[in-house]
């Protein structure tokens, strides 16, 4: 989106007389590379920012109301800083930043009102981060405002908490770290536990990234994340015991296979321990420019999501299907929590054209639902617009 076009849009909504100028800001939505649903289990991940994301528009007001409107729901959300601010499922998408604000509020952050306006050209509900994206840009903008000069990885841990305590929703950190500490034509090597982490360029030679939409929509408050979440839970309880492990990724196999009986259990741990490995696998191949290898391991790393994790679903696996059988493509995986939205694959660069054809009608064929292709550039965090 043109910084203009974004400029004229917000005079259209509020006007243009105004003390204050209008502030423009850009934050990139993600896609988890490999590691998926390790986040909260402990471990390391591998997400990367992309070039699609959320823009907005921010003016300050010399008052305590907030107003907030986006192209992803045509509701104006309307939020007074005097008062209490809490969930209300009537307000849809503002919740997201109506969280962050009440959580800048708790930390003492004194922000004031403000005019904003959310343009997204993420596919909502999609695997690729939109609300968090929508945290970490409301955080960024209004710390900026009230003058307080926040860590990246601040930011991050500031919109988890809103999530984990607002949406209700106890996500790990990963997708709101990528956000902010988003790197372009790199990927982030990211231990969830401690926040270490390091970049691994992504020189991918002739190939490309491209994303598949199932346009199957999903919401994490309203699936099975928190589900996993406590099954990772309860067999690490079984394990803690018998092995002194702290974290699930720490897991032995041989162990997971003593100690666990129940087969779901067992099932989960033993993905969480196997994409632990194939993390460490896959920043290896990018490192040593093995591309084929890092696209074999998508391919695994799916079918883990898919058989143990349980976490899929028949659309994503239909797109990760299609694109296994086209010669462009040497690698492929769902992206995100699951339950429907985004996988991406690994295409050359000149097969591109005919490989986003060819996955569209064959999705279509196999489930009824227009599904789209598109490619993504990986881009660099959260910033504000000259």
């Amino acid at each position: 989106m043109e910084v203009k076009s974004l400029q004229k849009q917000f005079y259209q909504l509020y006007g243009r007389e105004d003390p204050y100028p209008v502030e423009l800001y850009f934050a990139p939505g993600r896609i988890c590379l490999i590691g998926e649903h390790i986040d909260y289990n402990g471990g390391w991940v591998m997400p990367a920012a992309i070039s699609r994301g959320i823009y907005a528009g921010f003016r300050k007001e010399d008052n305590e109301i907030v107003w907030m409107r986006s192209n992803m729901d045509g509701r104006d959300i309307v939020c007074s800083l005097a008062t209490e601010i809490t969930f209300d499922e009537t307000r849809g998408w503002g919740n997201y930043p109506l969280g962050v604000l009440n959580e800048l509020k708790n930390k003492g952050i004194a922000v004031s009102g403000a005019e904003l306006m959310f343009q997204s050209n993420l596919p909502v509900g999609s695997g690729l981060s939109s609300s968090a994206c929508v945290k970490v840009l409301t955080a960024y903008m209004f710390s900026k405002q009230a003058g307080y000069n926040i860590d990246l990885t601040e930011l991050a841990q500031l919109a988890q908490a809103s999530e984990n305590n607002f949406i209700g929703v106890q996500c790990g950190i990963m997708d709101q770290f990528a956000i902010a500490h988003g790197k372009a034509n790199n990927a982030i090597l990211l231990n969830c536990n401690t926040l270490e982490h390091v970049y691994v360029p992504l020189r991918l030679g002739d190939y490309r990234i491209v994303v598949l939409n199932t346009n199957k929509s999903r919401r994490l408050s309203e699936s099975k994340y928190n589900e996993r979440l406590a099954e990772c839970q309860t067999a690490l309880n079984l394990l803690k015991p018998k092995t002194g492990i702290k974290h699930l990724v720490q897991a032995d196999p041989r162990d997971i296979d003593k100690y666990i009986k129940d087969p779901i259990l067992r099932k989960r741990a033993h993905h969480v321990s196997s994409e632990q490995q194939r993390v460490q696998e896959a920043a290896a191949a990018l490192r040593n420019l093995n591309v084929e290898d890092f696209g074999d391991l998508l391919f695994k790393s799916h079918q883990s999501l898919k058989e143990d994790y349980q976490v899929s679903g028949h659309e994503l696996d239909t797109m990760v299907a299609g694109a296994q059988q086209h010669p462009g493509c040497i690698g492929a995986k769902m992206s995100g929590a699951g339950f429907g939205g985004c996988a991406f694959a690994l295409v050359k660069k000149d097969a591109i054209e005919s490989f986003s054809a060819y996955i569209e009608q064959y999705y279509h064929r196999h489930t009824g639902i227009k599904g789209t292709a598109f490619e993504v550039e990986i881009a660099d965090g959260v910033r504000k617009l000259d």
